[in-house]
């Protein structure tokens, strides 16, 4: 219903369409069930390139880092997804922090893994490795939510 609207808004103005790119998401993860820039304005996005013939290991990799941070209860909010783009998947993974201070003093990935026990830090390391291996390049990017820039659908 979404996109016919658009099209109908389009189709009353004046546009050229110099590029098309179709995505197709095709597995998420997350730690919770809901985040809002509200509480959480800051963002740690992880991209991540994965060839097409490593993506069911990424897959079961990232899903096991993720469901790790869900089970040694890491504060943040952190969401991702993979998308189906050329012969590359391209996945996200976003951490939301509250404000880059305490991110990197406290609330990094890396700092919350520190503070866990051997065992944990050794288990965790496995499963960072494992993600490791199946992907040809890694991106990070830090936004800021801004609040005037927001859009509502009304």
């Amino acid at each position: 219903e979404a996109l016919r609207s658009i099209n109908e808004r389009l189709a009353r103005i004046s546009y050229e369409i110099e590029r098309q790119i179709i995505s197709q998401q095709y597995s998420a993860w997350s730690t919770v069930e809901g985040m809002s820039t509200a509480t959480h304005p800051k963002a740690r996005a992880t991209f991540y390139a994965v060839e097409r013939k490593a993506s069911e290991a990424f897959n079961r990799a990232l899903a096991a880092r993720t469901s790790f941070l869900v089970e040694h209860n890491y504060p943040l909010p952190v969401e991702g997804f993979v998308i189906w783009r050329g012969g590359t998947d391209q996945a996200m993974q976003v951490v939301f922090p509250v404000n880059w201070e305490d991110y990197h003093k406290q609330d990094s990935i890396r700092s919350f893994v520190e503070r866990l026990d051997v065992p944990a830090r050794t288990e965790f390391h496995r499963l960072d490795h494992a993600l490791a291996k199946t992907v040809t390049r890694i991106e990070q990017f830090d936004a800021g939510f801004a609040g005037e820039l927001r859009y509502s659908v009304k």
